[in-house]
């Protein structure tokens, strides 16, 4: 067979051996082209589903191992905009579409985003009493809150729930601070679209909702000053 396969390509020998095996075999016949040897293609795949695996762009903001979602505050700006902070450490403005709360197709926010959205305008306290939202209501909600959960425990790499136990208070309360900036200019809207978008889908009962917690609000404090006199 010529030199030595200590001197040639190992690929080579192992592809002449499996000719001579193949013919021994009669597997193959002499006027068969003989086989090619290409590279392996490598894929990487998840054992489960089976697709390519994907690069998370994320970056979390872990909140400390002796810290608790007490020490997450998520403003918004604008419906755009929010800023984060983790106790004393400020991370700064972020985009919906930087934290992948978009649309790949329409590049406009996708559903959580605008229910985040809604929990800042309420301060995190989103009730869902048969006054305030229908059964489809309250279970759309609850699915888009079920995704908010998970989102939420992504993006500040935290395994425990960020809302309070839904049973105890019939409501969706925040462990986490969240709000709105006091006054947001129109100008600031990137898209008209985006605006429109938010308008729309916004439910109204969920803007009536907070008017009520905040009209029950100072009908408590009004009766606490009542009380002390």
């Amino acid at each position: 067979f010529g030199e030595s396969s200590s001197h040639g390509d190992s690929t080579d020998w192992n592809v002449l051996s499996t000719v001579i095996v193949l013919e021994t075999l009669d597997l193959i016949t002499n006027d068969e082209p003989l086989p090619i040897w290409v590279p392996e293609e490598k894929h990487y795949f998840h054992d489960m589903d089976k697709q390519p695996l994907r690069v998370h762009t994320i970056i979390p903001f872990p909140i400390p191992q002796d810290a608790s979602w007490g020490g997450v505050y998520i403003r918004f700006l604008d419906c755009e905009n929010v800023e984060i902070r983790v106790l004393e450490k400020s991370y700064g403005i972020k985009n919906f579409a930087v934290l992948e709360f978009e649309n790949k197709r329409t590049n406009i926010p996708i559903k959580i985003w605008k229910t985040l959205y809604t929990l800042a305008k309420v301060k995190g306290v989103l009730e869902t009493t048969d006054e305030i939202l229908s059964e489809k209501e309250r279970d759309t909600l609850e699915k888009n809150i079920s995704l908010l959960r998970n989102k939420l425990k992504e993006l500040f790499g935290r395994a425990e729930d960020p809302f309070q136990p839904y049973k105890k208070s019939n409501c969706y309360d925040t462990k986490f601070n969240i709000s709105v900036r006091e006054e947001i200019d129109d100008k600031i809207f990137r898209n008209d679209k985006i605006k429109e978008v938010y308008n729309y889908e916004i439910e109204k009962k969920e803007i009536q909702q907070a008017m009520k917690i905040k009209l029950k609000r100072l009908e408590e404090i009004k009766g606490k000053k009542e009380d002390s006199n």
